[in-house]
């Protein structure tokens, strides 16, 4: 099954109203906000590509797919609380805790995790138990303290690590974790398919977090936007080598967004440089 991002929020949907029928209605309408309300579905389309490599069946791709928007969607959440963030807009709208309160929003990002998890359980019995311990594994790790909670925490509290460990955790992980873990449910022999699955997902993670810093270069003068232009650059290329680019969209508009972030950089670059 190939990817059509319509017919995903419709399955999202419907997992999501199947799951939380005995739930509060406000608790239900605010996770409904957190999940639903907009996004451009990154994680869940590598997951389909990654899918589509390792062979996995529609079921086994749609609750990976899942699982991996319900913690990303969480992150967001979180992210956005007054201790964290305290954001008021998120994607152009009021975020869950502006409209629901803090305590509900706190609330709407522990239930997405027990709901990710609840709906990683479900592929047991469709998968081999080994194949199904690795990638659960994998996805806990690379959500928990050694992945994205490390990256969010050395973030908050100013770590003195370059700012590339802290994205690639804090970023990164969850990126990764969307490539990999197909590969390791199939529990087949698919070492070459891996390497390149390790290797994408490196790339991507690292040139996903350098546009977002190449966007920002108007708000922070604390990067050498020189350097984050040289390795926008050469992430592009190495990016576009891949084999798997040709045929995963997301990578395709990830380099066209960079490219015109770099374009952006350079011009207020020269500005600044003339002043």
């Amino acid at each position: 099954m190939g990817w059509d991002q319509f017919l995903f929020q419709k399955e999202l949907e419907l997992w999501l109203n199947t799951r939380l029928q005995a739930s509060p209605h406000a608790l239900k309408q605010a996770i409904f906000y957190a999940v639903l309300n907009g996004g451009k579905r990154v994680r869940p389309e590598l997951v389909y590509t990654a899918s589509k490599y390792a062979g996995l069946s529609s079921f086994l791709t749609l609750r990976i797919a899942i699982a991996h928007e319900l913690i990303h969607a969480y992150s967001l959440v979180h992210d956005d609380l007054p201790c964290m963030d305290n954001d008021e807009f998120r994607r152009g709208k009021h975020t869950n805790q502006r409209i629901f309160g803090e305590a509900t929003a706190l609330l709407v990002g522990d239930a997405l995790i027990g709901l990710a998890s609840e709906c990683f359980l479900e592929m047991l019995g469709s998968c081999s138990r080994s194949g199904f311990q690795k990638a659960f594994q994998f996805f806990l790790k690379s959500i928990g303290p050694q992945g994205m909670i490390a990256g969010q925490f050395k973030d908050i509290h100013h770590s003195n690590e370059p700012s590339n460990i802290i994205h690639e955790l804090k970023t990164g992980a969850l990126f990764s974790s969307a490539i990999l873990t197909p590969f390791m449910i199939s529990d087949q022999d698919h070492t070459h398919l891996f390497l390149e699955a390790k290797k994408f997902a490196s790339i991507f993670g690292v040139l996903f977090q350098v546009a977002d810093d190449l966007e920002d270069q108007d708000r922070d003068c604390n990067q050498n936007p020189l350097l984050l232009i040289d390795h926008a650059k050469s992430l592009v290329l190495s990016l576009r080598q891949h084999p798997w680019t040709t045929s995963c969209l997301p990578a395709q508009r990830l380099m066209s967004f960079t490219e015109q972030q770099v374009v952006s950089a350079q011009s207020i670059h020269k500005v600044n440089h003339a002043k």
